[in-house]
């Protein structure tokens, strides 16, 4: 999952972007509206859940942990980077920074949400019956 997101979710976002500025030099980000830039967030979103089908390291994952990776992935990484989005707008510079923000906000929101959701969906495991 954070080798999905570090590239292709990432790439997919840049992608969106670029497109977003009309292939030219992106000189802002407005990651907070939806429909300001589309692009860019159905660039992320695409190529991150083309990571999750493809690059899954565990294929044998249980059916609560893909829904975890995907409904609970998704909406950490939305959340994620907004919130790194509107962090770096707050402290200023240039668009690399924000691009900074918004990515490493998107892959720890990823993860937060991946981990949360499959607290919720899965049932606890005994230490006796924990994997050494």
């Amino acid at each position: 999952m954070g080798v999905g997101m570090a590239t292709l979710g990432n790439l997919g976002m840049a992608l969106g972007w670029w497109a977003d500025a009309g292939f030219g030099p992106a000189a802002t980000c407005c990651c907070a509206d939806w429909l300001a830039q589309p692009g860019m967030w159905v660039g992320m979103f695409a190529a991150s859940n083309v990571a999750m089908l493809t690059l899954l390291r565990t294929p044998h994952a249980s059916a609560n942990c893909r829904t975890a990776l995907f409904v609970g992935g998704n909406l950490g990484m939305a959340a994620g980077m907004l919130a790194g989005g509107r962090v770096a707008a707050a402290l200023g510079g240039a668009v690399v920074v924000h691009y900074l923000g918004m990515a490493a906000g998107m892959v720890a929101g990823m993860a937060v949400g991946h981990g949360l959701a499959r607290r919720l969906l899965e049932p606890p495991v005994s230490p006796a019956e924990a994997p050494p």
